[in-house]
């Protein structure tokens, strides 16, 4: 907003899927779709607020780029840290083949993160991690991904699809609160995250269907 009551429109794309920004919220990165349809052009984006207030936006990345194998037209989370920026495309344009993929910020290379195994939802979850790790989970799974050893390691296997995420604490890596759920109930756990497995710290079954809004401290 410009000091105004009216909001101020910011970019000039058709349809933005997700953003995150840095913790000074000067830069911004968002994935964005030019055109209508699903099959329009999608780029990775960073959005820059200088101190002046201006406001500078440069495609990172898009899909009509040979070295972007997929479409960037994904409703999945992002993620950045310092060293890169994790979001999702879909190979061939098939929701069922979504994948994650790093944009390296020191050099603009990408790379393939994680092919999935036929699910078709990848959320990589920001904040949570730093430039060594990051969580992200496909459909029941729950995986730590090691970017020094490029490495996914699967931490758990939920009984049911996960819902949602949030931090539960402070730091580069606190404790998560998990929501899976079915149209009856809804399961809420906090979790420690440890190398290659978590431990469960609480866990409560809810008798309808709850939304997980943000997590504090473990509560």
């Amino acid at each position: 907003a410009d000091g105004s009551d009216a909001p101020t429109r910011i970019t000039d794309v058709d349809y933005v899927y997700d953003f995150t920004q840095t913790n000074h919220h000067k830069t911004e990165n968002f994935t964005a779709r030019y055109g209508a349809s699903d099959n329009a052009k999608g780029c990775l984006e960073e959005l820059t607020i200088a101190s002046d207030g201006s406001i500078s936006t440069r495609q990172l990345i898009c899909d009509d780029n040979p070295d972007m194998p997929a479409q960037i037209n994904s409703w999945g989370k992002i993620r950045v840290d310092r060293e890169r920026v994790v979001f999702p495309a879909k190979k061939d344009g098939d929701r069922n083949k979504q994948e994650l993929y790093t944009y390296d910020l020191s050099d603009g290379t990408i790379s393939l993160m994680y092919a999935g195994h036929g699910k078709a939802w990848l959320d990589v979850w920001n904040p949570w991690g730093d430039e060594t790790q990051a969580l992200f989970s496909a459909d029941r799974e729950l995986y730590r991904y090691d970017f020094e050893a490029g490495e996914a390691i699967l931490l758990k296997r939920f009984e049911q699809a996960i819902a949602d995420f949030e931090p539960a604490g402070r730091g580069h890596a606190p404790a998560i609160m998990v929501t899976t759920e079915t149209p009856f109930e809804t399961n809420i756990e906090v979790l420690d995250v440890g190398t290659d497995t978590v431990r469960q710290h609480s866990q409560k079954r809810v008798p309808e269907e709850v939304w997980l809004a943000d997590g504090h401290e473990g509560s």
